[in-house]
Order: C-alpha cells, then sequence, then structure tokens
C-alpha cells in the first residue's frame, strides 16, 4: 500500500474515533491496528506483484508466440523461394540436355550449316545461359541474406535485386530459347 494511503487510512480511523466520543488512543490498540494494517498491505503488495507477473508471463507468451508463427513463415518463404531456385536450373538444364541429345540424333555434316542448326546452337547458348543465370541467383541470394543477417542493409537490399533480376533473366532466357527452337522447327521442318 501507498504510504499516503497508509497515512489517509490512519487518519480515517482516528476521526470515526474522535466521531464516537474517544479522546484517547491506546499505544497497545493503536500497535494491534498498525500490525493488522502492515498484514493487509503486504497481502495487497502480493497480489498486485501475482498480477504484474501474470500479465508479464502473457506478455512473454504473446511475443514467443508471434516469433514461433514468423520462424515458420520465414522457413516457408526460404523453402520456397529454394525450390524456384532449383526449378530455374532444372528447367533450363533439362533442356540444354534435351537439345543435346537431339542433334546428337540427327547430326549430319551439313547441320552446323542449315537454318534449324543456328536456331538450335542460338538456342542451346541461351539455356545455358539460363542455367548460369539462375546458379547467380542462388550466389546473390546467399549473399543478400549474409548481410541482412549482419545488419548491412543497403548491401543486402542491392544483392537481393540482384538475385530478383538473375531469376527473372534465367526464366526469360528459357522462354526466349524455347520459342527460338519452335520457330526453327516450324519453320524448317525437321532435317
Amino acid at each position: 500500500m501507498d504510504s499516503r494511503k497508509v497515512i489517509n487510512v490512519i487518519k480515517s480511523q482516528l476521526e470515526s474515533l474522535k466521531n464516537q466520543g474517544h479522546t484517547i488512543v491506546s499505544i497497545e490498540g493503536l500497535d494491534q491496528y498498525l500490525d493488522g494494517l502492515s498484514t493487509h498491505a503486504s497481502s495487497n503488495e502480493n497480489i498486485t506483484m501475482a498480477s504484474f507477473n501474470a500479465q508479464q508471463m502473457l506478455t512473454i507468451e504473446q511475443y514467443k508466440e508471434a516469433k514461433s508463427a514468423w520462424r515458420e513463415l520465414f522457413k516457408a518463404t526460404v523453402f520456397h523461394a529454394q525450390s524456384a531456385i532449383k526449378l530455374q536450373s532444372v528447367i533450363n538444364g533439362g533442356a540444354a540436355v534435351a537439345l543435346l541429345a537431339f542433334i546428337g540424333k540427327i547430326w549430319t555434316p551439313d547441320f552446323t550449316t542449315s537454318q534449324i542448326g543456328f536456331k538450335i546452337s542460338i538456342a542451346l547458348l541461351l539455356f545455358c545461359f539460363g542455367l548460369g543465370s539462375s546458379a547467380l541467383t542462388q550466389s546473390f541470394t546467399y549473399m543478400s541474406q549474409h548481410y541482412f543477417t549482419y545488419n548491412k542493409e543497403k548491401v543486402a537490399l542491392v544483392f537481393r535485386a540482384l538475385a530478383c533480376t538473375t531469376a527473372f533473366l534465367s526464366l526469360l532466357l528459357f522462354f526466349v530459347a524455347t520459342y527460338i527452337v519452335y520457330l526453327g522447327f516450324m519453320k524448317n521442318g525437321l532435317p
């Protein structure tokens, strides 16, 4: 209990005794009254402290839960980003391997001078650039996360922008190369 409250309680009790006609207060009675008041005050302090501790525990638990939810969301984001980068590598690498297998089947001496041979060579080059671009995406992503971890946001943002750019470039190269192969097959037919 606050000291002002204690003084006010004692004054009100004395006023109550005065109104009842008492003019003298015994020291022993006052001492017993103060002991009771002290017990009551420590009881209130315990209740206040328990209430404060409960509020603090609630705040801590809410914080832990929010951090746990954020951590799970972050893990999911990292997983999907890694999956997207792997997918870029697989589609560009797989397309390059498929074209190499195709070239191996139809190779003739005049293939290199034909229009379809030229287009397939350009597409193969673009697929390889797309594969390299996806590797750069992985590297830039790592560097971005590294600098975010050590609170160097400006550098991290540059690497994040580079990672996004190379990821987009990898997909763009895949689609352009696929279209070039399509044009080679449709306009020139198979040799």
